[in-house]
């Protein structure tokens, strides 16, 4: 059947209800190849004959723009579908997924698909990243001569793209007695095998690389904990933060954002795995003072590749023994937290009856989360570099300690001009934890606040007061397990600060069972 140039250039999605779509979701399951879970399978039903029904599989390479395709091959990267408002019909929105689709070692390109929302959903449930699918009634695009089209998606080195539409296009899984010669494909980088930097060198480039995108290789040190995200623009995300490492450097941050992504990072394996990791964004992060790498709709993941220094970087990582402290929040002194065992409630803590030690853990609620506040200052404490002793806007944030050096001697250089010494700043929030006894007062350190919201003190600062009042809203009232820090005053001992050395959400059964006994006394 031939179909006009146009016919995928734009459709809405409010059908009449007595029209059915070319796809359906039947109620098969198939495993994907990662052992994630379950997901559905799509079958085309009622389809016209006069369609091409995939009676011919071509290879990607030998396709050209203008013509209908039927392709097999291993899905190599994946989006979260979105969506965008429609051009024709001001108002409404258009639902697309997109993907990256491969069929040889030199052969790949991007695949979008549009449709209504339930089905856009449904058919991002139905496979993942490393599935081997098939196509069926795709229409090959030409990509815009200037280039732009590159900028936000995958580099493909053929010049054009695939576009699937709801009711002229099938996606199924594929379970061919041929699978086998796709699935390695996953395997192979889409850069040359040596067209990498090693962490050494985006440390020694530092902010030359600042929003380039660049290959890395490199093995997972640590997978973090997947944390949900509210957006600046309210929408709900998924972000996680990986560590890898390479024999140049020991531990660089990776932050992937979006469901898919996050997903699929939960099948590597924490000091085994090795990534090639292709058109990964640096950006400087100020608030850690370091380089940081971002994935996002241009990066391709390719585990474990089959290239050489794939496999050296593999057997080092194999040697490697790392301790992950988990030390956000504490001091080199501290003990680790699975050693604190002593369990208070908050009247404790206030009239020290029965405490021996000045870290314990403590079941509670977040009751106030001073995140919104239109005085953002209270984030900052700053401090004097030399004795740590508070400094406050009253002394032009000047150290006023006549003990302390930086006041009595460094105020003026070797002219004698007076000059200011820039204060050191503590970023923290401040929180309120309750019990059934009572509540006292903690500060939420910035590595402690990243860890929990997956925000940095920074970034917070620069949201809004009603985008910051929507993110307290998901952790106030909610039942925590803290470990803290009692720090007494020795000049004034009555006062007392408390410091949240790590926080969690807490096993409603476990709260209990650990309280009963204190409440008992």
């Amino acid at each position: 059947m031939a179909w006009s140039a146009n016919q995928f250039s734009d459709f809405t999605i409010n059908r009449p209800t007595n029209q059915t779509s070319g796809l359906h979701l039947n109620n098969k399951t198939s495993f994907n190849n990662r052992g994630l879970g379950t997901t559905n399978s799509f079958n085309r039903q009622n389809y016209h004959s006069a369609r091409n029904t995939g009676s011919g599989i071509q290879k990607l390479e030998e396709l050209t723009p203008g013509s209908i395709a039927n392709i097999i091959g291993v899905v190599i990267a994946k989006e979260s579908p979105r969506s965008v408002f429609s051009k024709k019909n001001a108002g409404t929105e258009r639902f697309l997924l997109g993907f990256v689709i491969r069929d040889s070692p030199a052969g790949f390109v991007n695949c979008t698909c549009w449709g209504s929302e339930p089905f856009i959903a449904d058919l991002a449930k139905s496979f993942c990243i490393g599935d081997v699918v098939k196509v069926d009634n795709a229409q090959v695009q030409m990509n815009p001569s200037d280039g732009s089209d590159e900028k936000f998606r995958v580099s493909s080195p053929l010049g054009f793209h695939l576009t699937l539409s709801e009711n002229h296009s099938s996606l199924t899984l594929y379970n061919g007695l041929d699978l086998g010669t796709y699935s390695p494909l996953q395997f192979i980088p889409i850069k040359p095998n040596s067209d990498y930097y090693t962490l050494e060198d985006v440390l020694a480039n530092g902010q030359a690389l600042n929003g380039e995108h660049i290959s890395l290789l490199a093995a997972v040190r640590k997978i973090g904990e997947p944390r949900d995200i509210t957006t600046k623009a309210g929408k709900h995300t998924k972000r996680c933060e990986i560590k890898l490492f390479d024999e140049s450097c020991p531990s660089f941050p990776l932050v992937l954002w979006g469901e898919e992504l996050v997903d699929y990072a939960q099948s590597w394996t924490q000091g085994e795995t090795v990534l090639f990791v292709a058109d990964v964004r640096m950006n400087y992060d100020d608030f850690r003072s370091c380089m940081v790498a971002t994935a996002d709709s241009k990066t391709v993941f390719t585990p474990n590749p089959d290239t050489v220094d794939a496999k050296c970087l593999y057997q080092f990582a194999l040697t490697q023994n790392f301790v992950e402290d988990d030390s956000a929040g504490r001091d080199q002194s501290d003990p680790p937290l699975e050693e604190i065992k002593d369990i208070l409630v908050v009247e404790q803590i206030a009239t020290r009856e029965g405490v021996t030690s000045d870290f314990a853990v403590l079941y509670g609620v977040i009751t106030k989360f001073d995140l919104d506040s239109d005085n953002t200052e209270h984030f900052c404490r700053r401090k004097c570099t030399k004795c740590k002793q508070m400094v406050s806007a009253d002394t032009g944030y000047q150290c006023s300690n006549p003990n302390c050096s930086q006041a009595a001697l460094s105020v003026f250089n070797t002219t004698g001009e007076i000059i200011h010494v820039q204060p050191e700043i503590d970023y923290s929030v401040p929180i309120n934890i309750s019990d059934h006894t009572g509540t006292v007062q903690c500060r939420l350190s910035a590595d402690i606040l990243h860890t929990i919201t997956g925000w940095n003190v920074k970034e917070l600062m620069q949201i809004p007061a009603e985008g910051r009042t929507e993110l307290k809203w998901q952790y106030l009232l909610e039942r925590c397990k803290f470990h803290i820090k009692m720090l007494r005053n020795y000049r004034t001992p009555e006062r007392l600060s408390i410091r949240v050395m790590s926080c969690c959400k807490a096993d409603s059964a476990e709260m209990l069972q650990s309280i009963s006994p204190i409440k008992g006394r």
